[in-house]
């Protein structure tokens, strides 16, 4: 059997995060993946919403806000523990997709 090392990071929260820890129906538990997304199926059942929505899924929105919101890559590298750059870098594609959707947008306040 293949012996995986959990590494522990610490990191800070955000007061929107604290005060959502301390709500008993938001984390009310031990979660796994799997129960996650459970949870995020029924989500999406409930709010009508035909993507598949996986704990990973977090991951990504989390990463690409992050990068929207002005986060530099080298922070986002440690806050995903990623051990390589180049892992972390497929975020700023996203980015980068959305910013020239962005610019094209702005042919429309031209006209």
């Amino acid at each position: 059997m293949k012996k995986v090392s959990l590494i522990k990071e610490r990191i800070k929260l955000n007061e929107t995060a604290k005060n959502l820890i301390n709500l008993p129906e938001v984390f009310n538990g031990a979660y796994t993946d799997q129960s996650i997304n459970k949870i995020l199926k029924d989500i999406a059942y409930y709010l009508e919403i035909n993507k598949r929505l996986y704990f990973h899924s977090s991951r990504h929105t989390f990463a690409t806000n992050y990068l929207i919101s002005g986060g530099q890559i080298q922070n986002l590298q440690k806050l995903l523990g990623h051990s390589k750059i180049e892992t972390t870098m497929v975020y700023t594609h996203v980015v980068d997709s959305l910013m020239n959707t962005e610019i094209e947008m702005l042919d429309e306040i031209l006209n």
